[in-house]
């Protein structure tokens, strides 16, 4: 049973817990006041049940859930980047260890648009996404973990990108299976999950394709999902859908080889 933090708690003497934002399989976030400095944080939490069983891993891994959120803190205090949120702090409390984050206003591309954006409207958000996953490949870092969910937008503050809880080097040798089961079937690369026991091989290029994916999302809606064999949208820039197909090929060979490289594509563009 997951051990809830009321309203009104106070955590290490500073973060005034206010309401529940969600939960992932790992963590759950609350929003919290930042008493020292008058400010809203995200407090994001290991969820109580690992702290019963540590041990704990996904089937096929001997890597323990349990330490997926002192990886992404580890991760994320290296990141400084205005297309991510901002790491503030991290620490324990109550056993449970937590980190503290920039709190996003702007809602996530997968709420706020249900139905096709025009496909200027999606590539300039893909355009900053881009900014963000660029950083990281040229840090030597990939993500594994890019959807709509985890891509906030605000007209005013453009893209904030959350949750690096499955992000690694790329020097990295294990490359902690349990995004086979984690990670996103519809948004990840085919590549990073787990078939028939051959290991996983996660790259730049697997970025790349859940970018790919989730412009996929804003340029089709929710209820869509295009097919290889479906019909192109005759309104659709032919040179858009090509990039796009390739960019989601199940060869890693035939995409882009970061995101670098899919945003200088889209340079290539004209979009009208």
């Amino acid at each position: 049973m997951m051990q809830v933090v009321e309203q009104g708690e106070l955590i290490d003497g500073r973060y005034l817990v206010q309401e529940f934002l969600g939960m992932g399989i790992v963590s759950v976030v609350y929003l919290a006041i930042d008493i020292t400095q008058a400010r809203p944080v995200a407090i994001k939490l290991l969820r109580s049940r690992f702290l019963e069983m540590p041990g704990l891993a996904a089937i096929g891994s001997s890597y323990p859930i349990a330490n997926l959120l002192r990886r992404e803190i580890q991760m994320h205090r290296n990141v400084h980047h205005p297309r991510f949120v901002e790491f503030i702090d991290s620490g324990t409390w109550d056993g449970r260890p937590y980190a503290v984050l920039e709190y996003v206003v702007d809602p996530s591309v997968e709420s706020q648009f249900p139905d096709p954006l025009p496909p200027m409207d999606a590539v300039r958000i893909l355009r900053q996404i881009l900014e963000g996953l660029s950083y990281l490949h040229q840090s030597g870092v990939i993500h594994r973990d890019l959807k709509p969910e985890h891509v906030h937008y605000g007209a005013e503050n453009g893209v904030k990108m959350l949750d690096l809880g499955l992000a690694m080097h790329l020097d990295e040798t294990d490359s902690t299976t349990v995004v086979s089961i984690m990670g996103s079937k519809r948004y990840g690369a085919p590549e990073q999950h787990r078939l028939q026991g051959r290991p996983v091989h996660p790259t730049t290029r697997s970025d790349v394709f859940s970018a790919a994916a989730t412009l996929e999302r804003l340029l089709y809606g929710s209820q869509v999902r295009r097919g290889e064999d479906a019909e192109r949208d005759a309104q659709m820039p032919s040179d858009l859908a090509d990039l796009l197909d390739s960019s989601m090929s199940a060869d890693p060979m035939e995409r882009p080889a970061d995101a670098g490289e899919f945003d200088r594509r889209l340079d290539e563009i004209v979009l009208g």
